[in-house]
């Protein structure tokens, strides 16, 4: 991966994984469905907050 742009605003906005994933705007996980990459995309309830096991 590698950054190919960034922009500096005066206020906070979303970001890529606040659109897509289930973070809030601060970056804090929350309660969902999560892909993870490593069991093949394989959708997994979250009850949020940091993942340490499935």
């Amino acid at each position: 991966k590698a950054i190919l742009e960034m922009e500096y605003v005066a206020e906070q906005q979303a970001g890529t994984w606040s659109k897509i994933g289930p973070y809030s705007p601060d970056g804090t996980i929350l309660p969902g469905t999560d892909h993870p990459l490593e069991f093949g995309k394989q959708a997994r309830k979250i009850p949020g907050g940091e993942i340490t096991d499935y």
